[in-house]
């Protein structure tokens, strides 16, 4: 008997285990019917039909096979040899296969392990690693919207492994590419030139830049032995950002001695690598930058969209034009735009001859500017097209264009369109949206309702819907909570609209107070058992702390640039951004309204943010004017740090002496402040320098206490630092199980942080603890993770362990050999992340 799925739309088979991925099968479906696909999802017992005929005649009758696996392997029939988990993924046959793996997973069943092995060997299939159904459904999302875009002509090859760098996946855009076939040919050809270093895809905000970088990036990824990078700058102002930015896209972590642009190009010195850099414009600053990266990288080449040409040696510029208007009722570019975005309104719209007329002359007024026509077609949600073409009429778009004669017909163009679309606005959309004007890259629904909305008389989230609905905001899932932006060239208008109200200080004023209260329980919350949810916390809110900081400088307001810094100093140690961290703090000290205190707290700031960088010269040079600015400042608390600090430096090197009074009083001045972090903190620096000066015991018991306090208080970041200094002093005092105990809760730790160069620094002292026990071949596995993670991170060791860390390195390699390169070799090509999973999996003391 022939069993048919319920619609003859593109079918989707569902494969999973049921009970315990229920919430996961939701999400999946919700993204697969977000896209107007049929999902096919076999549920047990819910047809006549024997299990084993149904899912069997739902999979002949799909298009696309996802597998969504976690721990289970699922129930095997009698007589059956497999389960139906893989007896489904066996019957798949040459379908588009997209794979989904839950992780943690540390109770994952070893015939679903073996099972996935299985699937990873298959270069056929794409797979990803999510942690929750919220991360879930928009990667299902996106990659259907790619095999549709790409018509199921094949399945895209998994990219060959990263041997030196790690980029994010490329974003997936929701829409085809119209209309840019020949753009795309050429610059795929001039990147085929090994003469081009870098293509400028040039031209006005919403001519489609972005999206053709993608489909370049998408069509070329197979040429680049070490992938694709994606790098988005919208949100980025100030030219020292960019190489950091770029960096944080690659997996390059700042972490010692030199500084983030010599790390990246290091980094970047032998990688055969494509790096796209989406809005540049506001960056021509960082030109020489980008022309110095790409003078020590010979194999990476930079696709770059902007605003502007970046005028430097190599740059190959391609200016794209608008899409084709009708000229005798031929139904060109621009008008199959506009219909499928009509069709994303309207599935199955059919226009009459009146509505194409209607289209064609939207299309000729609009100048065939694809980010136009987008927002005129979302007015076919209320008006057909005559109605949005009366509407728009002659006289606003001619009034619109005899406005300033200095500005480019393109600018003002963009300007006609975004005009429109917002006189169609009620007023509390208007108003709304003026004022959200003041957020800089997203926001959301929290942030909106405070800033925007004082008086509480908005409807602000039913306001919010019309603004996306309209195209002029949009929405993206980012954690539990979606977050809302604007294109920049919209927020552009907006900021205008909120000048023109006489409202804009007001706003800012309240951005700011918003904003800095925030960063202020952050900074609280970040001693406490909430530690990891408030640092993504604040990681999403960084371009608002950033435009609080930089409006703050631009107008010589040194108390607000002050006090911001002293709520995020934690925040940038924690995620390492310590190069950022310093640049704000030498602008804010260089201002003319800093006092002695504003100074003394930037200054102190800076010289943190280098000691975690592992600048100990600065230490050295500029300790001493630090703790005087501290001392006429008045503020304990800073006070306190400096002389840390002051010790640090004073005790580092082994011949110093005098560095504990310094440090004991440092230490009782932090424990006064009631700061247990800071607390922490400098039990950290006394364990250090006690190692430094081999009182080792000492050095255990510092350690130690610090461990204790870290876990009454709940957070890891302490807790991290402390168990890897219990780690090396066991190490010291000849107990190799102490040691990788230790070693192992410093890397669970690290991994809830995301601090890889954390993780690699476990990952070695575990490898030293095991070659104590002389389980030589385990030790160099693990040794050559902790050299790929350094390598991916872009960072070493602290000068205080780096003679330790050569010295694990000759001792493995005399032990094993050549062994020892085919270690290194092989970690290169793992899967980092799975690799320590499944390391973990099989260490009692990991559970």
């Amino acid at each position: 008997m022939s069993i048919r799925t319920p619609d003859q739309r593109l079918r989707v088979f569902v494969s999973s285990t049921l009970g315990e991925l229920a919430p996961e099968r939701l999400a999946v479906r919700e993204a697969i019917e977000r896209l107007r696909l049929t999902p096919v999802m076999f549920e047990l017992g819910a047809r006549p039909h024997p299990p084993r005929a149904l899912y069997r005649a739902y999979l002949e009758q799909s298009d696309v096979f996802i597998g969504l696996y976690w721990e289970s392997y699922g129930w095997v029939a009698p007589g059956e040899e497999v389960s139906g988990l893989e007896d489904e993924y066996g019957l798949s046959g040459d379908r588009p296969k997209l794979i989904y793996l839950k992780t943690p997973a540390p109770k994952r069943e070893s015939r679903l392990s073996q099972l996935i092995a299985r699937i990873q060997r298959d270069d056929r299939v794409s797979y990803r690693s999510f942690g929750d159904p919220d991360e879930l459904r928009p990667l299902v999302a996106d990659d259907l919207a790619v095999l549709l875009t790409e018509r199921f002509s094949a399945a895209a090859p998994p990219a060959e492994p990263v041997r030196s760098a790690t980029p994010a996946p490329l974003p997936r855009p929701p829409t085809r590419l119209i209309d840019r076939d020949g753009d795309l040919t050429r610059v795929l050809e001039l990147l085929a030139d090994p003469d081009t270093r870098m293509v400028t895809l040039f031209g006005t905000g919403g001519i489609g830049k972005s999206r053709l970088a993608l489909a370049v990036a998408e069509r070329a990824r197979d040429r680049y032995p070490d992938g694709v990078a994606y790098v988005e700058l919208e949100a980025i102002t100030e030219p020292a950002l960019m190489l950091p930015t770029i960096a944080a896209a690659i997996g390059v972590q700042e972490a010692t001695g030199t500084n983030i642009g010599n790390r990246l190009r290091d980094r970047l010195a032998d990688v055969g690598m494509l790096i796209v850099l989406d809005n540049v414009e506001q960056l021509i600053g960082a030109a020489d930058d980008l022309s110095d990266l790409l003078a020590e990288a010979d194999a990476l080449q930079l696709l770059v969209t902007s605003r502007r040409i970046l005028d430097i040696r190599g740059e190959r510029v391609v200016e794209l034009e608008p899409l084709a208007v009708p000229t005798d009722g031929a139904i060109t570019p621009a008008v199959e735009l506009f219909l499928e975005r009509a069709r994303a309104v309207h599935p199955g719209y059919q226009p009459s001859d009146q509505d194409l007329a209607a289209i064609a002359e939207l299309c000729r007024r609009l100048d065939g500017l694809p980010l136009a026509i987008e927002l005129a077609s979302a007015r076919l949600r209320i008006l057909s097209p005559g109605a949005v073409l009366q509407r728009m009429g002659h006289q606003r778009l001619e009034f619109l264009r005899s406005g300033a004669r200095d500005l480019p017909p393109r600018q003002r163009t963009l300007r006609a369109t975004i005009a429109w679309s917002h006189s169609l606005l009620p007023p509390d959309s208007q108003l709304l949206f003026a004022r959200l004007a003041v957020f800089v890259g997203s926001a959301d629904l929290e942030a909106i309702e405070h800033v925007t909305n004082p008086d509480g008389r908005l409807s602000t989230l039913d306001v919010l819907s019309d603004l996306v609905d309209e195209s002029l905001v949009h929405a993206a899932a980012d954690g539990a909570e979606p977050r809302f932006t604007m294109f920049e060239t919209i927020r552009e208008f907006a900021v205008e609209q909120l000048e023109a109200s006489g409202e804009a200080a007001d706003y800012r004023a309240r951005h700011q107070t918003h904003y800095l209260e925030l960063a202020e329980r952050g900074n609280a919350a970040l001693g406490t058992a909430e530690q990891v949810d408030w640092l993504d916390r604040l990681s999403r809110e960084n371009d608002n702390f950033r435009a609080v900081l930089r409006r703050a400088v631009r107008r010589d307001d040194a108390a607000t640039a002050v006090r911001m810094s002293r709520a995020l100093a934690t925040y940038w140690y924690m995620r390492s951004s310590y190069s950022e961290a310093r640049g704000w703090m030498d602008q804010i000290a260089a201002l003319s309204s800093a006092g002695p205190h504003e100074r003394a707290v930037a200054k102190t700031i800076g010289a943190i943010e280098g000691f975690l960088q592992g600048d100990f010269q600065l230490l050295e040079t500029g300790i001493e004017d630090t703790l005087r600015l501290a001392g006429e400042a008045g503020d304990p608390r800073m006070v306190a740090f400096a002389e840390l600090l002051h010790a640090f430096a004073s005790g580092a090197a082994p011949d110093r002496r005098g560095w504990q009074d310094a440090l004991t009083e440092a230490s009782r001045k932090l424990e006064a402040a009631g700061e247990p972090l800071a607390v922490g903190f400098s039990l950290l620096v006394g364990s250090v320098l006690a190692r430094v000066h081999g009182r080792v015991e000492e050095a255990q018991q510092l350690a130690q206490a610090a461990h204790d306090l870290s876990s009454r208080i709940g957070e890891s970041y302490v807790r991290m630092y402390a168990s890897t200094q219990l780690a090396r002093t066991a190490l010291e005092l000849g107990d190799a199980a102490a040691a990788q105990r230790s070693a192992v809760e410093a890397l669970l730790a690290a991994q809830r942080l995301r601090n890889l160069s954390a993780v690699s620094y476990a990952l070695e002292l575990w490898a030293a603890a095991e070659l104590r026990d002389s389980r030589i071949e385990r030790a160099g596995r693990f040794f050559a993770l902790a050299e790929r993670g350094y390598r991916q991170a872009g960072s070493g060791l602290w000068p205080t362990d780096a003679e330790r860390h050569r010295q694990l390195a000759s001792e493995l390699q005399a032990a094993l050999g050549d062994r020892y390169d085919q270690l290194l070799a092989d970690a290169r090509n793992l899967d980092f992340d799975e690799a320590i999973a499944q390391l973990l999996r099989s260490e009692p003391s990991a559970h």
